[in-house]
């Protein structure tokens, strides 16, 4: 089983949980032959081929564009899914500490791409 197919069955498992339906129920079903596995599986191999249309170059910006909106996302999931004492129950909500850490995350990907963008734009704006 490929890496990406284990990230999908671990969101599928998650959104299954929050729907309600049982664990048990859910390790008896084949998510491999649902839907939405076989959506993400097409999607998995076709939105890639869009890249094909560019240069090498331009992948790479792509990719390092994308690839830094990552962390800063995880950050945001992580202060928004591990603060729900209905979601993770109080004994593993995180620490202060932890969200401190994570709204740091946050902040500094906030100025750094911030202040990126308005150095790009900024000659653009001014006229």
């Amino acid at each position: 089983m490929s890496c990406n197919s284990i990230y999908f069955l671990m969101f599928a498992n998650f959104l299954a949980l929050r729907k309600g339906v049982s664990p048990e129920a859910f390790q008896n079903s084949d998510i491999r032959r649902s839907t939405p596995y076989r959506v993400y599986l097409v999607g998995l191999a076709i939105v890639p081929l869009v890249l094909l249309w560019g240069s090498v170059a331009e992948v790479q910006l792509t990719y390092a564009v994308l690839g830094s909106f990552f962390l800063p996302l995880v950050a945001l999931t992580l202060l928004l899914m591990n603060n729900k004492t209905d979601w993770v129950g109080p004994g593993f909500k995180s620490h202060p500490v932890i969200n401190a850490i994570l709204v740091a995350t946050l902040l500094f990907f906030g100025y750094t791409g911030g202040k990126k963008i308005l150095a790009t734009l900024g000659p653009i704006l001014s006229g």
